[in-house]
Protein backbone atom coordinates (compact mmCIF):
# COMPACT_ATOMS: atom_id res chain seq x y z
CA UNK A 1 0.00 0.00 0.00
CA UNK A 2 2.82 2.66 1.09
CA UNK A 3 4.47 1.35 -2.36
CA UNK A 4 1.27 1.97 -4.51
CA UNK A 5 0.85 5.52 -2.39
CA UNK A 6 4.81 6.65 -3.37
CA UNK A 7 3.91 5.12 -7.14
CA UNK A 8 0.94 7.30 -7.24
CA UNK A 9 2.70 10.83 -5.39
CA UNK A 10 5.60 10.42 -7.67
CA UNK A 11 3.43 9.99 -10.68
CA UNK A 12 1.54 13.35 -9.69
CA UNK A 13 4.77 14.67 -9.30
CA UNK A 14 5.74 13.72 -12.39
CA UNK A 15 2.59 14.96 -14.44
CA UNK A 16 3.48 18.20 -12.61
CA UNK A 17 6.99 18.53 -14.04
CA UNK A 18 5.90 17.74 -17.48
CA UNK A 19 3.22 20.43 -17.32
CA UNK A 20 5.96 23.00 -15.90
CA UNK A 21 8.43 22.08 -19.12
CA UNK A 22 5.16 22.18 -21.84
CA UNK A 23 4.28 25.65 -20.21
CA UNK A 24 8.37 26.74 -20.33
CA UNK A 25 8.09 25.45 -24.02
CA UNK A 26 5.05 27.06 -25.22
CA UNK A 27 5.74 30.48 -23.37
CA UNK A 28 8.87 30.26 -25.62
CA UNK A 29 7.16 29.61 -28.69
CA UNK A 30 8.21 25.73 -28.69
CA UNK A 31 5.07 23.41 -30.01
CA UNK A 32 4.53 19.89 -27.82
CA UNK A 33 1.77 18.77 -28.93
CA UNK A 34 0.54 16.39 -30.68
CA UNK A 35 -0.39 17.19 -34.49
CA UNK A 36 -0.57 20.42 -35.87
CA UNK A 37 -3.52 21.51 -36.85
CA UNK A 38 -4.15 22.52 -40.42
CA UNK A 39 -5.88 25.73 -39.84
CA UNK A 40 -2.64 26.52 -37.28
CA UNK A 41 -0.45 30.17 -37.57
CA UNK A 42 2.33 30.38 -39.50
CA UNK A 43 5.16 28.17 -37.92
CA UNK A 44 8.67 26.77 -38.65
CA UNK A 45 9.75 23.09 -38.52
CA UNK A 46 13.67 22.16 -38.66
CA UNK A 47 15.01 20.10 -41.66
CA UNK A 48 17.46 17.55 -41.23
CA UNK A 49 19.10 14.82 -42.90
CA UNK A 50 18.93 12.61 -39.96
CA UNK A 51 14.80 11.28 -40.17
CA UNK A 52 14.77 11.16 -36.41
CA UNK A 53 16.00 14.60 -35.84
CA UNK A 54 13.92 15.88 -39.02
CA UNK A 55 10.84 18.07 -38.13
CA UNK A 56 11.27 17.41 -34.19
CA UNK A 57 11.60 21.15 -33.53
CA UNK A 58 8.55 23.46 -34.14
CA UNK A 59 8.31 26.80 -33.66
CA UNK A 60 4.69 28.65 -33.41
CA UNK A 61 4.98 32.16 -34.67
CA UNK A 62 1.61 33.20 -32.63
CA UNK A 63 -1.51 34.64 -33.58
CA UNK A 64 -1.38 37.51 -35.75
CA UNK A 65 -0.03 40.53 -35.58
CA UNK A 66 2.85 40.04 -33.51
CA UNK A 67 5.96 39.99 -33.70
CA UNK A 68 9.07 37.26 -33.19
CA UNK A 69 12.98 37.55 -32.24
CA UNK A 70 15.22 34.62 -33.02
CA UNK A 71 18.50 34.98 -31.26
CA UNK A 72 20.70 33.46 -28.60
CA UNK A 73 19.54 35.53 -25.79
CA UNK A 74 17.37 34.14 -23.33
CA UNK A 75 14.87 36.91 -24.18
CA UNK A 76 14.44 36.05 -27.34
CA UNK A 77 10.95 34.24 -28.78
CA UNK A 78 12.80 31.41 -29.84
CA UNK A 79 16.26 30.69 -28.49
CA UNK A 80 18.75 28.70 -30.78
CA UNK A 81 22.51 28.66 -30.05
CA UNK A 82 25.02 28.44 -32.50
CA UNK A 83 28.25 30.49 -34.83
CA UNK A 84 26.58 33.10 -36.79
CA UNK A 85 24.23 33.70 -33.92
CA UNK A 86 24.27 36.86 -31.77
CA UNK A 87 21.82 37.43 -28.70
CA UNK A 88 19.25 38.97 -31.42
CA UNK A 89 19.65 37.91 -35.10
CA UNK A 90 16.53 38.45 -37.12
CA UNK A 91 12.83 39.16 -36.49
CA UNK A 92 9.56 37.69 -37.49
CA UNK A 93 6.92 39.93 -38.37
CA UNK A 94 3.35 38.69 -39.28
CA UNK A 95 0.33 40.60 -40.08
CA UNK A 96 -3.31 41.05 -39.68
CA UNK A 97 -3.33 38.70 -43.06
CA UNK A 98 -0.77 36.55 -41.97
CA UNK A 99 1.74 38.03 -44.21
CA UNK A 100 5.22 36.76 -42.33
CA UNK A 101 8.36 38.95 -43.20
CA UNK A 102 11.75 38.78 -41.60
CA UNK A 103 14.12 41.32 -41.09
CA UNK A 104 17.87 41.20 -40.17
CA UNK A 105 18.27 43.11 -36.25
CA UNK A 106 21.19 45.52 -35.55
CA UNK A 107 24.29 43.80 -34.18
CA UNK A 108 25.01 44.27 -30.67
CA UNK A 109 29.10 44.88 -31.32
CA UNK A 110 30.05 44.88 -35.05
CA UNK A 111 32.80 42.42 -34.09
CA UNK A 112 29.64 39.51 -33.69
CA UNK A 113 29.40 37.38 -36.87
CA UNK A 114 25.76 36.55 -37.44
CA UNK A 115 24.03 35.08 -40.82
CA UNK A 116 20.41 34.77 -41.70
CA UNK A 117 19.51 33.30 -45.25
CA UNK A 118 16.22 32.63 -46.99
CA UNK A 119 16.20 30.39 -49.83
CA UNK A 120 19.61 30.51 -50.03
CA UNK A 121 20.20 34.19 -50.09
CA UNK A 122 21.20 36.52 -47.16
CA UNK A 123 19.02 38.98 -45.55
CA UNK A 124 20.84 42.26 -45.35
CA UNK A 125 20.58 45.13 -42.79
CA UNK A 126 17.68 47.06 -43.71
CA UNK A 127 15.43 44.88 -45.62
CA UNK A 128 12.39 43.08 -44.90
CA UNK A 129 11.84 40.00 -46.61
CA UNK A 130 8.10 38.60 -47.18
CA UNK A 131 8.21 35.06 -46.89
CA UNK A 132 6.21 32.33 -48.84
CA UNK A 133 4.71 29.46 -47.42
CA UNK A 134 7.53 26.91 -47.60
CA UNK A 135 10.74 28.70 -47.72
CA UNK A 136 13.53 27.89 -46.32
CA UNK A 137 15.65 29.75 -43.82
CA UNK A 138 19.24 29.05 -42.47
CA UNK A 139 20.00 31.04 -39.11
CA UNK A 140 23.66 30.94 -38.05
CA UNK A 141 25.68 28.11 -40.22
CA UNK A 142 23.82 25.75 -37.85
CA UNK A 143 20.12 25.61 -38.14
CA UNK A 144 17.74 24.95 -40.90
CA UNK A 145 13.83 25.74 -40.61
CA UNK A 146 11.07 25.38 -43.28
CA UNK A 147 8.03 27.63 -42.48
CA UNK A 148 4.55 26.49 -43.34
CA UNK A 149 2.03 29.04 -43.68
CA UNK A 150 -1.54 26.89 -43.62
CA UNK A 151 -4.08 29.75 -44.13
CA UNK A 152 -1.81 31.10 -47.23
CA UNK A 153 -1.08 27.76 -48.94
CA UNK A 154 -5.16 27.22 -48.49
CA UNK A 155 -5.64 30.73 -50.15
CA UNK A 156 -2.80 30.13 -52.98
CA UNK A 157 -4.12 26.07 -53.74
CA UNK A 158 -1.28 24.84 -52.78
CA UNK A 159 -0.71 22.23 -50.59
CA UNK A 160 -0.73 22.64 -46.88
CA UNK A 161 2.02 20.41 -46.46
CA UNK A 162 5.22 21.94 -48.79
CA UNK A 163 7.40 18.88 -50.00
CA UNK A 164 9.66 17.59 -48.29
CA UNK A 165 13.12 18.86 -47.80
CA UNK A 166 16.40 18.36 -45.43
CA UNK A 167 18.76 20.45 -44.75
CA UNK A 168 21.17 19.78 -47.05
CA UNK A 169 18.39 20.55 -50.00
CA UNK A 170 18.75 23.77 -48.43
CA UNK A 171 22.17 24.32 -47.89
CA UNK A 172 22.53 23.45 -51.76
CA UNK A 173 19.91 26.49 -52.33
CA UNK A 174 22.55 29.42 -51.25
CA UNK A 175 24.42 31.09 -53.82
CA UNK A 176 28.17 31.21 -54.38
CA UNK A 177 28.14 34.90 -53.97
CA UNK A 178 26.26 34.59 -50.85
CA UNK A 179 29.60 32.15 -49.15
CA UNK A 180 32.04 34.07 -47.84
CA UNK A 181 33.41 30.53 -46.93
CA UNK A 182 32.74 29.48 -50.70
CA UNK A 183 34.50 32.78 -52.33
CA UNK A 184 37.66 31.94 -50.85
CA UNK A 185 37.70 28.37 -51.59
CA UNK A 186 36.55 29.17 -55.26
CA UNK A 187 39.87 29.47 -56.68
CA UNK A 188 40.54 25.94 -55.10
CA UNK A 189 37.40 24.44 -56.51
CA UNK A 190 38.37 25.40 -59.91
Amino acid sequence: EKALRRTIQDGSQCDRIAAEVDLAHQQRGLFTGGMLMADANPFLTNLSADAQLHGVLVFQLGPSPTTVVVGSGFDCNIVLQGVGIPPRLCEFSISQGEDVTIRLLPPCSRHQSSRCMVNGCMVHRGTDVQLEHGDRLIFGWVHVFQIHMPNLARRLGLSVCPPLMTDWDALREVAPGESETYSVLSLYIQ
